[in-house]
């Protein structure tokens, strides 16, 4: 009986679970604000960290536009402090839930024109992924190994499936690529799939003479449990599913335990969008990846980790020195030299322009990101590129050409580093 009243309780709860309704975004403003002056930056940091129904998309820097979302409710409100500042600033998307609903449809109508086929270019669930990767195993290439194993498991229990195109040879290096350590971005997800797919499929000369040279691994959603929540209930979560007190969730790209954690650009605060977590390395997909980084960097030339958006290739170190001026890496120059054959090769792509250069530099100071810890464990050519959009909501039509200028700007790289 006792049994009985438990799966009763247990179905209860679980259709509590699936009948609440997504988070709406109706009336919800992105706004993108100008901060020329240092002391602008600092205004719109503090604004950022007391006022937490401003979720900020791109944080407050003098080297660009910053960019939050803002609920109807707060809008004309912080309308009047921008104003008050007298910061430029414009409204980019007048609804958010609108260009939700329009994102929704498009996958809807590419997933019911392609049948039953998993399309490259449209978005894709956790479910629908991980079958892709399984099934893409039987076209790996003659000569060559490919295997989707698990690297651990989420604060959920969900495994963070990896995939490895290897080759049976004394002294191969290798290249390690992830994405979707915030739950979404989901381009940088498409964008990695398709990688996957040129190499094991051997698209073009330039995928042969890759995977000819260098063994590949790949984890395509590092945050399987916060990817699975923008599906199903929440498109803008950004961190992983763990609950605390009053929020959920860490910002898995500042909990890495890398050079000076818990310093710069994170916060303490549960509720926020960069909560750095109870202590580094506390959350179990940091954790997982933290180790299959150990594993490989003997052997691993590149630490490449994407995000996006904002058309940036950025380069450790996130944090500040002592002396509270960036920190540059020993090699930094010499690491500059490759991240600039690979940037040039993506702006020639699609003829647009990509900043480039140390991240605390280029953008602002971080701490605890994954591409700082693979520096840290000397992986040579550490990067994380930000990938293209003015939105983390990316027509799906900009899946092939974000691929495209990807996948040229490492096979420049590779030119360099060989």
């Amino acid at each position: 009986m006792e049994f009985l009243k438990f799966v009763a309780c247990l179905f209860v709860l679980i259709q509590v679970y699936a009948s609440e309704e997504r988070k709406s975004y109706a009336g919800y403003k992105v706004i993108q604000v100008l901060t020329p002056t240092e002391d602008d930056v600092i205004y719109l940091r503090q604004l950022m960290n007391s006022r937490l129904e401003i979720n900020f998309w791109k944080e407050p820097s003098a080297s660009d536009m910053s960019t939050f979302s803002v609920d109807p409710e707060n809008y004309e409100n912080i309308l009047k402090l921008l104003t008050k500042r007298n910061l430029f600033f414009y409204v980019s998307d007048d609804d958010l839930q609108l260009s939700i609903d329009n994102e929704r449809e498009e996958i809807e109508r590419l997933k019911s024109a392609s049948q039953y086929e998993f399309d490259l270019n449209n978005y894709h669930s956790l479910d629908d992924l991980y079958t892709w990767m399984d099934s893409l195993v039987a076209k790996c290439p003659k000569s060559f190994a490919c295997q989707v194993y698990s690297i651990g498991h989420s604060h959920l229990g969900t495994p963070i499936k990896a995939f490895k195109i290897t080759k049976e040879s004394p002294g191969r290096k290798s290249w390690y690529l992830d994405a979707t350590t915030h739950a979404r971005e989901w381009i940088s997800t498409a964008t990695i799939t398709n990688i996957i797919n040129h190499l094991v499929t051997v698209g073009d000369k330039d995928a042969q003479n890759l995977i000819d040279k260098y063994d590949w691994y790949f984890v395509p959603v590092v945050n399987p449990d916060g990817y699975r929540y923008t599906w199903e209930k929440d498109r803008m979560w950004r961190k992983n599913r763990h609950q605390f007190k009053t929020c959920y969730g860490v910002d898995l790209n500042r909990n890495f335990n890398s050079t000076n954690w818990g310093t710069d650009g994170v916060s303490n605060l549960e509720c926020s969008e960069t909560y750095r977590g109870p202590s580094a390395g506390s959350e179990a997909e940091v954790r997982a990846v933290s180790a299959e980084l150990r594993r490989l960097a003997p052997r691993t030339l590149v630490a490449y980790t994407m995000h996006s958006y904002g058309n940036m290739y950025l380069i450790p170190f996130g944090n500040l020195d002592k002396n509270k001026k960036c920190l540059r890496s020993k090699d930094h120059d010499e690491v500059m030299k490759a991240v600039e054959a690979m940037a040039v090769a993506t702006e020639a792509t699609h003829s647009t322009k990509w900043t480039r250069g140390n991240a605390c530099e280029v953008i602002y100071p971080t701490s605890g990101s994954t591409d700082d810890f693979a520096k840290d464990i000397s992986i040579k050519y550490s990067i994380c590129p930000e990938l293209r959009g003015r939105s983390f909501v990316v027509p799906s039509r900009e899946i092939p050409l974000s691929f495209k200028e990807i996948f040229n700007g490492i096979v420049a790289m590779e030119k360099i580093i060989k």
